[in-house]
């Protein structure tokens, strides 16, 4: 999903555009997970898409940003294309943040 997200950060020092995945992707009754690398992202000014490695390592998803208000990032998600899933509604939930340097 290209254009997924858009976040606005305010900083007055330069930073790194982060993003966490701190639960499982999973079903509603929590019954059928699915592998975390499932789940690609990049920050849509970057080239590659990059993947959780777990529930509690950072993915950098735009280093070197720098200062200033109303900075806009996009954030585009696709899934792994080589795997099949079982036909279901799965959630998770993605945190971000602006790690300032």
């Amino acid at each position: 999903m290209l254009g997924a997200v858009n976040l606005t950060i305010n900083s007055s020092l330069p930073y790194q555009l982060n993003a966490y995945m701190p639960v499982e992707i999973a079903n509603s009754d929590k019954s059928v997970t699915l592998p975390i690398d499932t789940l690609n992202i990049k920050e849509s000014s970057e080239i590659d898409y990059k993947q959780f490695a777990n529930t509690a390592d950072k993915v950098v998803l735009k280093d070197g940003c720098v200062r200033g208000n109303d900075k806009v990032h996009t954030i585009d998600f696709k899934l792994a294309s080589n795997q099949a899933h079982k036909a279901d509604v799965y959630k998770t939930v993605v945190r971000f943040e602006a790690e300032q340097k």
